[in-house]
């Protein structure tokens, strides 16, 4: 196994990478910070990998089997080293290796530019240091909402808020509280991505299948890779329903300038949920469809209308049918 240091090394040569370990996970090193401003004083750019660790039985883990922890951002040592690396001025990566979602809500807001590598496993120091080389271009997307502060809890994506928009009425004085700090499918990439030509069926029985189809393009420069998501909102339910539910997805690889069409094939009971009688049943009425690169990142919005009488279902089903074509 290689760590990150050794990947970089190994790719940009070792008298390219200066190396101060700062701080432990959860304990400080005396004169830890101070080396690590030093060292870092003299890079053109520095790459704080930092998060957690996974254990059992580690004095030192902050997340795993019959580990539960009230701290939801980095743990104090690392916060004070990220706090001193961001005040000498130079551009911060900052690594996060953790197995659980942290409100790094300082590193977001002063680093060029954060990577969530979870716990990577034993090729983690080479993935890492592939994508901070622009060897290869990340398309992870989130599969959790991340948090700003433990207060948020609980926050999910498909939550009814108690407004439609964000207003001063709305549940937070605070109001970046009202966001989230990465929303469920939030990723960046190296290139840019467009949507268009979104066409759904317009109406269909409560018994039959979705069809949505569209078009993605990379417009940027480099191969890349795009998670489209797709949404939709019931909008006419005998009971209350969340906002957005995910209902498909699929991963696009795009050279620079190329388009495809996205179809899928969604069946209706896919749909279904619990009524008031506690039958799973599907509903006639409007559905908003959501298309883009996160729930929050919406790029094409259309609607379909299910008509007929209320179906009862046995099982909802989760595999909708995927076509990437040219």
């Amino acid at each position: 196994m290689q760590s990150v240091k050794q990947a970089l090394s190994k790719l940009l040569g070792a008298e390219h990478v200066l190396y101060a370990p700062g701080c432990g996970v959860k304990l400080p090193i005396e004169g830890g910070i101070t080396e690590a401003v030093t060292v870092a004083k003299k890079a053109d750019v520095i790459i704080a990998v930092v998060g957690g660790q996974e254990s059992m039985r580690s004095v030192d883990a902050t997340c795993g089997e019959n580990k539960d922890n009230t701290n939801l951002n980095l743990e104090a040592p690392q916060q004070e080293l990220m706090t001193a690396l961001f005040e000498i001025g130079k551009p911060v990566v900052t690594v996060l290796i953790d197995g659980r979602p942290l409100a790094i809500t300082e590193a977001d807001h002063r680093s060029a530019s954060v990577l969530y590598a979870w716990l990577p496993g034993e090729f983690g120091g080479e993935a890492i240091a592939n994508v901070l080389t622009g060897k290869v271009n990340p398309g992870g997307k989130m599969p959790v909402t991340v948090l700003r502060h433990a207060g948020q809890i609980p926050m999910r994506y498909d939550l009814q808020p108690l407004f439609d928009e964000p207003t001063h009425m709305a549940e937070y004085l605070d109001r970046q509280s009202i966001f989230p700090l990465y929303c469920f499918g939030h990723g960046l990439s190296y290139t840019q991505f467009a949507y268009s030509d979104l066409t759904i069926t317009p109406h269909l029985s409560c018994e039959e299948t979705l069809e949505i189809t569209f078009r993605v393009q990379n417009t940027g420069s480099i191969l890349g890779e795009e998670t489209s998501q797709v949404y939709y909102r019931d909008c006419r339910a005998s009971v209350v329903r969340p906002m957005r539910q995910l209902a498909a997805f699929a991963r696009v690889s795009l050279a620079p300038g190329e388009e495809k069409t996205v179809h899928f094939r969604i069946d209706t009971a896919q749909l279904a949920f619990y009524g008031l009688d506690q039958k799973l049943c599907i509903e006639s009425g409007k559905r908003i469809i959501l298309v883009g690169s996160s729930c929050e990142d919406i790029r094409l919005q259309g609607e379909t209308l299910l008509t007929g009488p209320r179906s009862e279902v046995k099982h909802r089903r989760f595999f909708p049918q995927i076509q990437i074509l040219p």
